[in-house]
């Protein structure tokens, strides 16, 4: 018998082989019963991608897009689960956690789930586990981006009447639809574990475009009736950094840091689809990842 998905992993990506396989990977093990799928959006690629998802099980389109926004909202037209999470082509699942994402699913006391992320270099050496708290409005609103994509889990129907991606947001499309959440009043659950990898790397967007965020930025403030200042910011910070500390989030960054420097950060030692991974997902991110 053919399950119906319960979640739908997006991956929107264009030219993005050198990362792809491993974010494909990192969702395969989980689809096999059928509760999940993963869907990528290609914007035509021309550096193999194309082939190389042609050897895969994965669900995939390819065509000329107006940017990741359009991408996504191509990937949400094919998916068939009540939940999406949205995983980029240089970010990846961490072992076991879509199974324990299903699992709070089933609980049906929350529209979107969302957790804590490692970042990697590109040639997949750990940098740096980055902590997050429970949703905080006024940090969300203020402090800016403080909800990792690749974390994310969100109930479908907030997705929809959200209106789905804005295309016309080229940077800042998460902020976005994370504020058209709260707004419509979407219940937020913080795992307070690490969920996904996300790869450092000078061509993303952000990296690239940064006066084009600026101004994404100011458009998102009035299009929400948000009133930027100093001081609005200064305490936003302040909310995110004591939330940190009761949770015991910068504890945890220190303590991972710690092992990464005990474990050779430094040397070869990498994570990703090595065979080194299975060892080094286990001593790294025992205590972090869902378990």
């Amino acid at each position: 018998m053919t399950l119906t998905p319960v979640l739908s992993v997006l991956t929107p990506t264009f030219n993005g082989m050198p990362f792809l396989p491993r974010c494909v990977d990192s969702v395969l093990p989980s689809a096999l019963d059928g509760r999940v799928e993963h869907i990528v959006a290609d914007g035509g690629s021309s550096d193999g991608s194309l082939a190389y998802l042609e050897r895969t099980d994965t669900r995939w389109v390819s065509q000329r897009d107006r940017g990741q926004s359009d991408a996504l909202n191509t990937a949400l037209n094919m998916a068939a689960g009540e939940w999406i999470g949205w995983l980029n082509c240089d970010e990846f699942y961490f072992d076991g956690v879509l199974e324990q994402i299903l699992t709070i699913i089933q609980s049906d006391s929350c529209d979107l789930i969302y957790g804590d992320f490692v970042e990697v270099t590109p040639e997949n050496r750990v940098i740096r586990l980055v902590t997050q708290h429970a949703m905080r409005p006024i940090v969300l609103e203020h402090f800016g981006l403080s909800l990792p994509s690749c974390t994310a889990f969100v109930r479908r129907s907030f997705i929809e009447g959200a209106g789905g991606w804005n295309v016309e947001n080229k940077t800042m499309m998460d902020w976005e639809l994370w504020l058209e959440i709260l707004r419509a009043g979407g219940r937020f659950h913080y795992t307070g574990r690490a969920h996904a990898g996300f790869t450092r790397h000078d061509q993303q967007a952000s990296a690239r475009l940064a006066d084009l965020v600026q101004r994404e930025h100011a458009a998102l403030d009035e299009k929400f009736g948000i009133t930027p200042g100093p001081w609005r910011a200064r305490y936003a910070r302040g909310v995110r950094v004591a939330s940190k500390v009761v949770n015991g989030g910068y504890a945890r960054e220190l303590g991972f840091r710690a092992t990464v420097i005990a474990g050779g950060a430094g040397s070869s030692r990498t994570i990703g689809d090595d065979p080194e991974r299975p060892s080094l997902m286990r001593s790294r991110y025992r205590r972090y990842a869902l378990s």
